[in-house]
């Protein structure tokens, strides 16, 4: 079964759109709702709408499986649409308004993503990208997943080397995370009990970059994992830059003071002094440190025969991890960000695959890592993300881990290195 998705729910006033359920709620209540866990109908949290379950469509196995969707309606979240994709196990939050971002998932009522200082789902329309200096994007950075792009990502600045005026000022990481998808679609597929929602997002100006993403966020009935697949295609008529970063995010209790990121690496190096000072250190995590500031680790992972790769973050126990499979070929730059500060400033850590490293995109440019797509070319990106419970779980992975590692020994530079860093 396919289902269209097509409503405008771009308004700045609260809409009943469900009509089968009560909305008498009272919307007076200033407390933050977490649309991933309050499932109240009746309540005051959002208003969920069935749109698949196996009510309609009979899946071998797990029968507690369904795909919903809602429309948030207060403060900030006003008018952030939201699909939920439950397997079984496994809930998936995805937010359509934001860029076909992940806003959060669960598996087995363990919580997958982090607490940042932005609450709530933020709609676009409070985000000014060129706020703050140019760092607007952080106004509204709270998700799981977050891409990074698709025109530019990395700091803002002036882009001396851009091949348009209006290309020239970049904001940090770009748009794509702030640009609401249109043609949201949902599908079972029944022959292998997956779940599927599909949403497609344009950054297009005139004069300027014409670029589409077509991302389809999947999951199986009964499954440990979901996966994401995008495809960028050029749909202008000149040849178009194009830089991707998927910002993933993850905080306890997958992260701990002892958890480590695990990654068969070819080199690390830090991006800047005050990565450096920590490159003893860089595959461990520390307990909240207020004060703590941010360390960054720019990677070259190795790949197998096809160049797929994983990565690991696990808990210091080692009964307890989330692994991330991607492709080298498609996204052969890797960086760590490791945010262990106080819990209330944001204790995350980003396990980030990208096209590019993060810095300024007149540097990459110079670096030769920035690519161009021709008119009607397409590039593709998967991510799989799978959650680990158990040591036995968590040390399988490390051994496949190890297995790659053990064709070359990684080269750990102590200081930034020429060409990856502007530093």
């Amino acid at each position: 079964m396919a289902q269209r998705h097509d409503h405008d729910h771009d308004h700045s006033h609260d809409h009943d759109h469900d009509h089968s359920h009560d909305h008498s709620h009272d919307h007076s209540h200033d407390h933050d709702h977490d649309c991933g866990h309050d499932h109240d109908h009746d309540g005051d949290g959002p208003h969920w709408q069935e749109l698949a379950g196996p009510d309609e469509v009979k899946l071998p196995g797990n029968h507690d499986w369904g795909i919903r969707w809602t429309v948030l309606e207060e403060g900030t979240s006003a008018g952030v649409e939201v699909f939920e994709l439950k397997n079984g196990p496994l809930t998936v939050w995805a937010s359509p308004t934001r860029g076909m971002g992940i806003w959060k998932a669960e598996y087995k009522g363990i919580p997958i993503g982090w607490d940042s200082p932005v609450r709530r789902l933020t709609h676009p329309r409070y985000v000014d990208l060129k706020s703050r200096n140019g760092l607007g994007f952080l106004d509204g950075f709270n998700e799981l997943l977050c891409r990074c792009g698709m025109a530019f990502n990395g700091p803002p600045g002036h882009d001396a080397g851009a091949k348009s005026p209006i290309e020239s000022d970049l904001t940090l990481h770009g748009r794509i995370a702030n640009l609401p998808a249109h043609d949201r679609e949902i599908d079972v597929e029944e022959k292998t009990s997956t779940l599927r929602l599909t949403g497609i997002v344009d950054e297009c100006t005139m004069f300027g970059p014409q670029l589409r993403l077509e991302s389809t966020v999947r999951t199986a009935v009964g499954s440990n994992a979901f996966e994401v697949t995008d495809e960028v295609t050029n749909v202008g008529g000149s040849p178009t830059e194009f830089q991707m970063l998927y910002h993933n995010n993850f905080g306890e209790p997958f992260l701990d003071g002892g958890a480590k990121i695990l990654c068969p690496s070819a080199e690390v190096a830090p991006r800047d002094k005050r990565a450096a000072d920590g490159i003893s250190t860089y595959d461990t995590c520390l307990e909240p440190t207020p004060g703590y500031a941010e360390q960054v680790y720019y990677y070259r992972l190795i790949g197998d025969e096809a160049g797929e790769t994983v990565v690991l973050l696990r808990n210091a126990a080692g009964d307890l991890g989330l692994s991330l499979r991607f492709s080298t070929r498609q996204l052969p730059c890797f960086v760590t960000w490791k945010c262990t500060q106080s819990e209330r400033d944001g204790y995350v850590v980003g396990l980030e695959p990208a096209t590019n490293f993060p810095n300024h995109k007149s540097f990459e440019r110079n670096m030769g890592r920035v690519i161009s797509l021709e008119p009607g070319q397409t590039y593709t990106m998967k991510l799989k993300f799978a959650i680990h419970t158990s040591k036995q779980e968590v040390s399988a992975v490390e051994k496949e881990i190890a297995q790659l590692q053990s064709r070359q020994q990684p080269v750990i530079h102590q200081q930034p290195m020429k060409g990856w860093s502007v530093e």
